[in-house]
């Protein structure tokens, strides 16, 4: 967030481009952290999208990828399924639909109404998540997909989100095609 904020986020590219869209997971490496639990681990997702909301245009989250379960590892698939939809409870308003308050820092946002925007209230917290925060479910299509090792993907698996993402932006900034009558 620091660096887009201090280094992409200026003029002219800001003037130019806009906020960029940020494609952003955590997961598998969390789980090696001393004490982590998954509700520790959902504040700590909630903490990084809220600094990520002030400076990107929009954020995709991706589920975090199944691994491939070797008893050596402490990353398991059942975990990673829980964690994934504790950040996805989250991200729709919690486990009773309802939305929720928030305990960690504020984010850091840059005016004086993204700073409203933001602050959690009764009727209105995580407002900017649910309205920047897409999230994109992985975590079925990586079971049978290769892997490079325990947690990371063969690199076909990258490759291949790269260029749905590049797709998608691309038909989405075509210019509309006239209608002939």
């Amino acid at each position: 967030a620091a660096f887009l904020r201090n280094e992409y986020n200026q003029d002219p590219l800001i003037a130019d481009w806009g906020r960029p869209i940020c494609v952003v997971n955590t997961g598998h490496h969390d789980v090696i952290i001393p004490n982590i639990t998954q509700s520790k681990y959902v504040d700590n997702v909630k903490w990084y999208l809220h600094l990520l909301a002030a400076q990107c245009s929009h954020i995709f989250w991706l589920e975090t990828t199944a691994s491939l379960g070797l008893a050596q590892y402490d990353q398991q698939p059942n975990l990673t399924q829980a964690w994934n939809q504790g950040v996805r409870q989250m991200l729709m308003g919690g486990e009773d639909g309802r939305a929720e308050t928030s305990t960690f820092p504020p984010p850091l946002i840059s005016t004086a109404s993204e700073q409203q925007q933001a602050q959690p209230s009764p009727s209105r917290p995580s407002s900017v998540l649910r309205s920047k925060v897409a999230f994109i479910e992985v975590f079925d299509a990586s079971v049978s997909y290769p892997h490079a090792d325990n947690v990371h993907m063969d690199e076909s698996w990258y490759g291949s989100l790269a260029d749905l993402f590049r797709n998608v932006a691309l038909s989405s900034c075509e210019a509309p095609v006239a209608r002939q009558a």
